[in-house]
Formats: structure tokens, C-alpha cells, sequence
């Protein structure tokens, strides 16, 4: 997961499910400071939806010129 400039974003959730409505969660996978997710422990033969969850807060400061 990144931002909109490509940077990395840890902290991200991501459900996973069994079904396409995202009703049945099976677990969670949460991004590292790489924005990355990984798991092994589920079956890579079988479909699985993933849907955010928890999004990374972001806050925007503004840079004023002196």
C-alpha cells in the first residue's frame, strides 16, 4: 500500500474473506514499513477478497516560506 506520491504506508488493515460482499472474515492482515502484507496461512489455491479496513491517518501540514 502507498500513497498518491508512491510512498510506502505501514499500519494499513485489510480484511480477508471468503465471500465477494466481504460479509464472511476469515482474518486481518496489517502493512509493515514496506506497505506491505503477507501471510501463510491461507490456502493459495482457493479465492480470497481482501477489503481495507483501517486506513493509515494522515496529516497534512503546511510549509510556509520565510
Amino acid at each position: 500500500k502507498a500513497d498518491e506520491f508512491g510512498n510506502p504506508l505501514s499500519g494499513v488493515t485489510f480484511g480477508i474473506y471468503s465471500d465477494a460482499a466481504c460479509k464472511k472474515q476469515l482474518g486481518t492482515m496489517t502493512t509493515n514499513e514496506l506497505g506491505v502484507a503477507t501471510s501463510d496461512k491461507y490456502d493459495c489455491t482457493k479465492t480470497y477478497y481482501i477489503k481495507e479496513t483501517k486506513a493509515q491517518r494522515t496529516i497534512s501540514i503546511p510549509v510556509l516560506s520565510t
